[in-house]
């Protein structure tokens, strides 16, 4: 009799512990072959993949990262790297249009927040980095640039100089391009100005004075051409001393929720610690109570 209260206990811990460490919480998307084959309303076109490119940016980039690029967030379940071969063999134009309507776990859906053409150009752009994806008409080629930069100390004035190579070779001013100037943050670039060349090419404007800088007072400032499908992705950083400089404390020097483990908060070591070392006192319970459960069989 106490053997089988043994074995019927054993045998129920041994059940709660493989339903706890067997779950997995991995969503899975349910796309209807119908609309897998769904197509979209329009061809494709390189303005469309422009537009798709530009709310793809704004919405999406966040999480899933630059296609082909891998610097997705490692969320879970992953986003994913959009551009892989993987991810663009296994999804077709109304797959990825699902995907962007519903939505699923921590992908929010945009049926509501994007208009039907917006999502298609969303799709179209994530769908052009599938070799075999037809794309009409013509693409636009950038033409060569350049950009110089000078920099007045006294009035703390950064001035750029843009120019484009003509057909012959030669440099020649660009008028009315639309130049944006950054200073470089740790999580992306924070935009101080969007000036457009004058006459001579020339792009000014005074740097801010509310810019927090290092501890010296250093910035990095990064001026480049607002349309890189025009003008290329031509890019000029410079470091200029205008900034406030500010003293940075790393956070990371105390214990915090946020830390890494070297400096995770105190009660924090003490109760995982303290649960990993109460499931293994289970494990090996159970394994006793077996153990002892087949000598007693025996007896």
């Amino acid at each position: 009799m106490n053997s089988k209260k043994i074995t019927y206990k054993g045998l129920g811990i041994v059940t709660i512990l493989f339903f706890i460490f067997s779950i997995s919480a991995s969503a899975q998307w349910n796309i209807p072959d119908n609309v897998k084959n769904k197509k979209a309303p329009q061809d494709a076109t390189y303005e469309l993949i422009k537009t798709g490119k530009s709310v793809y940016n704004n919405k999406c980039s966040s999480c899933h990262g630059h296609p082909g690029k891998g610097d997705f967030l490692k969320l879970n379940p992953v986003p994913g790297d959009l551009g892989t071969s993987d991810f663009q063999n296994n999804n077709t134009e109304g797959s990825v249009f699902f995907k962007l309507d519903e939505g699923m776990g921590s992908m929010p859906s945009f049926k509501n927040q994007l208009s039907e053409t917006d999502k298609w150009c969303v799709t179209f752009y994530i769908k052009s980095f599938d070799d075999n994806f037809v794309v009409k008409g013509k693409k636009s080629t950038s033409i060569k640039t350049n950009l110089t930069v000078s920099s007045d100390n006294k009035a703390k004035k950064l001035k750029a100089k843009a120019e484009f190579e003509d057909k012959d070779g030669n440099m020649k001013v660009l008028k009315g391009a639309d130049v944006e100037f950054f200073v470089k943050r740790y999580f992306g670039n924070l935009s101080i100005g969007n000036v457009k060349t004058d006459e001579n090419g020339y792009a000014e404007i005074v740097f801010p004075d509310d810019i927090a800088g290092d501890s010296t007072g250093n910035a990095e400032v990064i001026i480049k051409f607002k349309d890189t499908d025009a003008y290329g992705n031509t890019a000029v950083t410079k470091t200029v001393s205008w900034a406030n400089p500010v003293h940075y404390e790393n956070p990371l020097n105390e214990r915090h929720m946020w830390g890494n483990r070297s400096s995770a908060p105190i009660w924090l070591l003490i109760t995982y610690f303290s649960v990993v070392i109460g499931v293994w006192a289970v494990i090996l319970w159970v394994v006793f109570q077996i153990t002892r459960i087949k000598k007693l069989a025996k007896e």
